[in-house]
């Protein structure tokens, strides 16, 4: 048998000692990196002169360890406006998060105001030392200036992120007898699978509550319509493109599934009896539908001591109201399509007295809308 030499002997104790203070200073040298699932949605809405984005972000611990991390977005400083920037439950949205897996979630954490500085060209929102246990996650929410209202107009209507609509509309009027004609083309340009969409055009008859003495002035006495087989209709007390309490028609059209590429077409077209002299009948446009890979903003930086493996999911969620560029103008002799900037101030103006609550949703039956006055 070979003799072990007393130098080798030493070696081997002193690899030991050395192996046996590093566990007990607890030191790793080899851990397979921890899996966390990051989620995150926007969702643009329209606000006047502007949209804004919310957005969402769930950080969930999929592991069996507690993690220390530290969570930052970047925003780019020209889209800061300190105004439009709300964190929290304040900018909890009505709206459920869609997970691209099953996920065990034992609790959520909400966090709250976040540390802001400017680094270079940046703003930068971060959390610091954010506790993560197993299978429990942190939800970031917050709102941002996104852009100018003129931001998803195209020259020939709209452009969701690659979901391109083209609008096309005509009138005509023969002494009282109206007709108007909506054509819609949808084209998925994105790149990306659409789910869920549902376009929907609410074209106004009625302007509700309207000046001084605060009655409804009818527009458009509608007598009768036509649409193409793809398309649903139901009657609506909603906003017109104005901002205008009204009665309207909504029509709409549905897919599960809009792949890239795919196109879908629907019309419809109104006939009756012009009611007003003058006024303003202004199409709103209302978009629901998810993008999954579309990213408005830069996603969350999610940083640890730990080796961690990020797996990311990202989507962009439209349950946006937009008004059209267009309008159709009512006038004693004609009615015609113009451009709605032209119109500085509309004809009929919505006066609010204090409601108990909103004035939005299905038009009630006669019979109903009694029953509810007399309770």
């Amino acid at each position: 048998m070979q003799k072990i030499s007393t130098e080798v002997k030493v070696v081997r104790i002193f690899i030991c000692l050395l192996f046996y203070f590093f566990c007990l200073s607890g030191v790793v040298f080899a851990e397979n990196p921890l899996p966390l699932l990051v989620i995150e949605r926007d969702v643009p809405i329209y606000i006047g002169d502007r949209f804004i984005v919310n957005h969402t972000t769930y950080v969930v611990n999929l592991s069996e360890s507690q993690l220390e991390t530290n969570l930052s977005y970047f925003i780019p400083e020209r889209l800061y406006r300190k105004e439009d920037t709300f964190f929290g439950k304040e900018v909890q949205l009505d709206l459920s998060m869609y997970y691209p897996q099953q996920v065990e979630i034992k609790e959520y954490h909400e966090l709250g105001e976040p540390k802001i500085e400017k680094i270079q060209d940046k703003i930068v929102f971060s959390w610091k030392g954010v506790t993560l246990p197993p299978h429990e996650a942190a939800i970031v929410q917050y709102e941002n200036y996104l852009g100018p209202e003129s931001m998803f107009y195209t020259p020939e209507g709209f452009n969701f992120s690659g979901l391109k609509v083209k609008t096309r509309y005509q009138c005509s009027l023969d002494n009282t007898d109206a007709n108007f004609f909506l054509h819609y083309d949808l084209e998925n340009g994105s790149g990306h699978k659409v789910e869920f969409l549902q376009f929907e055009v609410f074209f106004p008859d009625t302007i509700m509550m309207a000046g001084k003495e605060g009655k409804d002035v009818s527009l458009l006495e509608v007598t009768g319509y036509c649409m193409s087989s793809n398309a649903l209709i139901q009657k609506w007390v909603i906003e017109d493109g104005f901002g205008n309490q009204t009665q309207s028609h909504g029509v709409f059209s549905q897919k599960r599934f809009f792949n890239p590429g795919e196109k879908l077409s629907f019309f419809v077209s109104f006939s009756g009896k012009k009611k007003t002299e003058r006024g303003e009948i202004y199409p709103l446009i209302i978009l629901r539908c998810r993008i999954q890979g579309v990213k408005l903003f830069e996603p969350i930086m999610v940083e640890s001591e730990r080796d961690i493996s990020v797996g990311r999911f990202y989507y962009t969620e439209y349950a946006t109201s937009i008004p059209d560029k267009l309008l159709f103008k009512l006038e004693k002799d004609k009615i015609e399509v113009v451009p709605a900037e032209i119109i500085s101030r509309p004809t009929y103006t919505t006066v609010i007295p204090e409601i108990k609550k909103p004035l939005t949703g299905p038009v009630p039956p006669l019979k109903m809308q009694l029953e509810e006055e007399n309770q």
